[in-house]
């Protein structure tokens, strides 16, 4: 009987140091925990994406409603000026 309980301790104890190496090992918390904070930040980067996104589309439906708008960015942008008018750039020192 003593011999029959003895045999089984030893299954246990591999078992419980193959769990044990599994959850110190790279593959195991470790990996977990970085792939929550993998997570988190592209979370983070997704919602200022999605602010972005928004900001791009109330400029979208300016530009397409309103003609001053337009003008606007292509100043602005692309630097053009209408004709009969001169740019006067004024360098620091």
């Amino acid at each position: 009987m003593f011999v029959r309980k003895r045999h089984l301790w030893i299954p246990l104890v591999i078992a419980g140091a193959h769990a044990g190496a599994s959850v110190l090992s790279d593959g195991g918390l470790r990996r977990t925990d970085r792939l929550h904070r993998d997570v988190a930040t592209l979370t983070d980067h997704n919602a200022t994406l999605a602010t972005e996104n928004a900001e791009l589309r109330k400029e979208i439906a300016a530009l397409k409603g309103d003609p001053l708008e337009v003008e606007r960015a292509v100043r602005e942008e692309l630097g053009l000026i209408r004709e009969g008018e001169f740019v006067v750039v004024v360098e620091e020192p």
